[in-house]
């Protein structure tokens, strides 16, 4: 982006320093808010929680977003569905009236043209893909007829990147069913100047990579291309670590907190999500440090963990607070 969050490099420089001195209370980049659970569409590998959890009503989560802000930088709204929301476009003006650098929505595409606005206010736009082929994606989803709106979504809305200056990312979950089709729709979304992310499928409840990707020779070759195609300086979001992270599902050293994790009803979760050990409640509580120290108090700053859940929001920020020249490097070469 254009514009640099003085807030997240100062965080960033700290946590780096930090991590050097095996110092790990570090200081959250990004904050991860599930502004909603629910969803319009119905995917078969997804395993989301199904539970009903209170959502927070307008000012409710504009005074939540007020108590983050002076902790956290930057923000992701996801969910479920955001555009589900009727005050999404309330909520993303309001962070960047708040000066979250940068503002990042993940939706499915499929309400965007009913809330074009929030174009206004993102600078990141992530929608989701996961083949080419209509027929297959929709048995995917369970709703006839997504894969080809979604599809022309990504057209339509990736010719507006320059005019309303926001970024669009198709992001693809790399799944047993789609090994075959992955490097065609990377190839559909360079063709429309947008730039491609892959995550594997994981498991919610176990927070384990599904067992048909794990020494799957096919997914590794998958893996392998995407490199290869990042090398030749393809937009691909991920990073060279990441990729070589997930090809293997190497054990790595896990910074959860680095993006923490917010619920619908305000529960801020301690260490992650996964875990679902939730600190306690941001509005209840009415300050982020004062939940976080709830937090701490409540299960320590000690956690033992399989390293195996692989989402890349935790692996990628990991990887570059322990490696950070690495990526630079990276950064400057690709």
């Amino acid at each position: 982006m254009k514009k640099i969050n003085i807030d997240a490099v100062s965080n960033i420089c700290k946590n780096i320093v930090k991590v050097k001195v095996k110092n790990y209370n570090l200081n959250p980049l990004v904050l991860g808010f599930y502004i909603t659970l629910r969803c319009n569409l119905k995917c078969l590998y997804c395993d989301y929680p199904k539970k009903s959890v209170k959502e927070l009503g307008t000012e409710e989560t504009i005074k939540l977003l007020e108590i983050t802000r002076k902790k956290v930088p930057a923000i992701n709204i996801t969910g479920g569905e955001p555009l589900l929301r009727d005050d999404i476009v309330e909520i993303v003006r309001k962070c960047k009236n708040l000066k979250y650098l940068p503002v990042t929505i993940f939706t499915n595409s499929l309400l965007l043209e009913k809330r074009e606005r929030i174009l206004d206010y993102v600078d990141f736009l992530f929608t989701s893909l996961d083949n080419l082929n209509e027929e297959k994606y929709d048995r995917i989803t369970q709703v006839k007829g997504s894969a080809k709106k979604i599809k022309n979504n990504i057209e339509k809305y990736s010719k507006l990147q320059e005019k309303k200056d926001f970024v669009m990312d198709v992001n693809c979950v790399i799944n047993a069913g789609n090994l075959d089709d992955v490097l065609d729709l990377a190839e559909f979304v360079f063709d429309n100047n947008t730039s491609f992310s892959v995550e594997p499928q994981i498991s919610f409840s176990s927070g384990l990579p599904s067992k048909d990707l794990v020494g799957n020779e096919k997914y590794k070759y998958v893996i392998d291309e995407l490199i290869k195609l990042k090398k030749r300086k393809n937009p691909i979001l991920n990073s060279l670590g990441y990729l070589r992270n997930i090809k293997n599902f190497s054990p790595f050293n896990c910074h959860p907190f680095l993006i923490p994790r917010v619920f619908p009803n305000g529960d801020l979760f301690y260490p992650c999500g996964e875990l679902g050990m939730v600190a306690g409640n941001l509005l209840i509580e009415g300050s982020w440090d004062k939940t976080y120290r709830k937090g701490v108090g409540k299960f320590g700053t000690e956690f033992k963990c399989s390293n195996r859940c692989h989402y890349s929001c935790y692996v990628e920020p990991s990887i570059f607070i322990e490696k950070p020249m690495s990526l630079l490097r990276e950064l400057l070469k690709y």
